[in-house]
């Protein structure tokens, strides 16, 4: 009898520790965390360097671009391209030139994506050229050689203790890849080429995430994409390239979306940009672009702006789609990703999009929606790059610094950080477009996304949004 006791008490234990646990921070039901890309592909940085370029936070103040874009804008992620064997002008992109950037960028913690663009100079939409040295091989030769090439620069790569988070087998290749050998005439050779570069990064790295790149989502890109996957070819991701502006930005994300559902992959843009004397503008665009890829891009998505650091045309060259200004100060562009990423550290209030009037407060350090608040300040939050990275967000407020935002067995409250792993994740949230307008703002959770920060009897709390009174109630306006 005894046995039986001491058996049923070391069952009631266990339930009653399996609930317990069930109704605290350390359980969820999780999926894996959620990541945006902030990114910006710096791969020209050391060659503007060497000609004596400098750089500048907004208040005039010289540093490090890494640092700049970083502190500044958030971008957490950098892209670098990589050549095979480039002229001396343009060593700073072979291998050792590439790494050595690489390195530097993960000392700051930036994530990374390397752009194997297989040729000895540039190759994008219209032109794919092999290296000089494997333009006279055979098929399997260059099968092979583009194999080992990949394998021994990701062997490189990783032993500098870097785990590039993206690879991207080749640049804008809309017509193929390695010139004739890969070209999209030839299906089947071309497809082997692609998947030859994906077995290399995934036999050094296996957790990298592997994508192909395509130039403009607006083209014809089913005549590439119909043949790679109908032939085998393999890839974590697709990636994208679009400078449109303005006025066909929801023609050109139209196509993406549809591109991203037809062929069932993660999708991200890995070059945006506008003209530099249309900041302004470029703004919007990459505003839009940061909404869609939230919205459908899936885990490892993203935006990067391609070469923001390049000053404008001049008489010494330039770029014509960077993000400074004649004067080297940066253009409205770049905060797009300052707003999107909380860098700008703005004090804004939060109002409830279905009870206007009613703005997201803290009263006894719980969180909700009240009328006529008092004191004011208990509405005001300082929206700050998320404690847990990843692209996320976190609410301090501006009364109680240092007290965040954070859920608690799923309801909002606010806590001062105890600077702890479990904490920064309960207090980070993915800015997405609004769920029931996405013009305006909802939060998802960062660490139980399939949760969003929504009201429910004026209380803040983080819940499953499946109708249109929940997507209402989880949706936000941002006011200064």
């Amino acid at each position: 009898m005894k046995k039986i006791m001491a058996k049923i008490s070391a069952v009631t234990l266990i339930v009653a520790l399996f609930f317990t646990l069930l109704q605290s921070n350390s359980i969820h039901a999780e999926t894996e965390d959620r990541t945006f890309a902030y990114g910006a592909d710096i791969s020209i940085l050391p060659l503007l360097e060497a000609q004596g370029d400098k750089f500048f936070y907004k208040d005039g103040t010289e540093g490090d671009l890494i640092d700049i874009l970083q502190e500044e804008f958030g971008i957490n992620a950098v892209r670098i391209r990589t050549w095979v064997n480039p002229n001396d002008v343009d060593r700073y992109a072979d291998q050792e030139g590439s790494i050595a950037l690489a390195k530097r960028a993960h000392a700051k913690g930036m994530d990374i994506m390397i752009d194997f663009h297989y040729g000895d100079t540039w190759n994008s939409v219209g032109r794919q050229v092999a290296p000089v040295a494997w333009q006279n091989l055979s098929y399997e030769d260059m099968k092979t050689t583009l194999y080992d090439y990949t394998f021994n620069y990701m062997t490189a790569l990783t032993n500098e203790g870097i785990i590039p988070k993206w690879v991207q087998i080749g640049n804008e290749t809309n017509s193929g890849i390695v010139g004739w050998q890969g070209s999209l005439r030839n299906p089947v050779q071309m497809v082997g080429l692609f998947n030859a570069g994906y077995d290399a990064v995934k036999a050094v790295s296996p957790s990298s995430v592997t994508m192909i790149h395509l130039a403009g989502p607006q083209r014809d890109l089913e005549s590439f994409l119909d043949p790679f996957f109908n032939n085998g070819g393999k890839t974590d991701l697709i990636g994208f390239s679009s400078y449109a502006g303005i006025n066909d930005i929801q023609f050109v994300g139209e196509r993406a979306e549809y591109l991203h559902n037809k062929y069932n992959k993660p999708v991200m843009m890995a070059e945006v940009g506008g003209r530099w004397d249309r900041g302004t503008q470029t703004k919007r665009t990459i505003d839009s672009w940061i909404n869609l890829m939230k919205r459908i891009g899936g885990n490892d998505s993203g935006v990067f702006y391609w070469a923001p650091e390049t000053l404008p045309p001049g008489p010494e060259g330039g770029y014509d789609m960077g993000a400074r200004d004649t004067n080297g100060q940066w253009t409205p562009a770049m905060d797009a990703f300052r707003d999107a990423s909380g860098a700008g550290r703005e004090i804004k209030r939060i109002e409830s999009y279905n009870f206007p009037g009613r703005f997201l407060r803290h009263a006894n350090f719980q969180a909700r929606i009240d009328q006529n608040v008092s004191p004011l300040d208990d509405s005001k939050f300082k929206i700050v790059p998320g404690l847990a990275g990843g692209g996320t967000i976190s609410f301090e407020s501006t009364n109680f610094p240092g007290y965040y935002l954070k859920h608690s067995n799923y309801k909002l409250v606010l806590v001062q950080s105890d600077g702890t792993t479990a904490f920064n994740r309960d207090a980070s949230f993915m800015r997405v477009p609004g769920l029931a307008d996405p013009a305006l703002a909802s939060y998802q959770s960062y660490n139980v996304p399939d949760r969003y920060l929504r009201h429910s009897n004026y209380q803040l709390r983080i819940d499953s949004i499946n109708d249109t009174t929940s997507k209402a109630d989880a949706t936000f306006r941002e006011v200064q």
